[in-house]
């Protein structure tokens, strides 16, 4: 069956008065009738909005040895973000030993702090 981008080509067109090239980066464009957009992932394949399925050889931007969507690294992310270890302070589970030092484990104020931004 051959490949459409009927959706990929639409949502190009939107993308493109919003962002040079419709896409982050030039790496993910591939030219104004064949750019694709990714709508989901699992291990080593990437669907793009039209249904299409790719074996992704690029797997990201870095080694992504374990895929897309892998069960063990989404329960893994999704512990971390129950127990807030994906914030800015360190977690208990990162404090490495019982010998830390207490200035790491002591929660600070800047954690939870606002983002100031001067004025110019």
């Amino acid at each position: 069956m051959p490949r459409t981008l009927t959706k990929n080509h639409a949502h190009f067109l939107r993308a493109v008065q919003r962002m040079p090239l419709g896409v982050a980066s030039n790496f993910r464009f591939w030219g104004e009738e064949r750019t694709i957009y990714v709508k989901s992932g699992r291990g080593a394949r990437i669907t793009d909005l039209d249904d299409n399925v790719y074996v992704d050889y690029r797997m990201g931007y870095g080694p992504a040895i374990l895929g897309y969507a892998d069960p063990r690294v989404d329960q893994a992310r999704a512990r971390a973000c129950r127990s807030a270890a994906c914030s800015r302070c360190p977690p208990n589970a990162n404090t490495a030993s019982p010998n830390a030092s207490p200035r790491w484990c002591r929660p600070r104020s800047w954690c939870a702090s606002p983002i100031r931004v001067p004025r110019r």
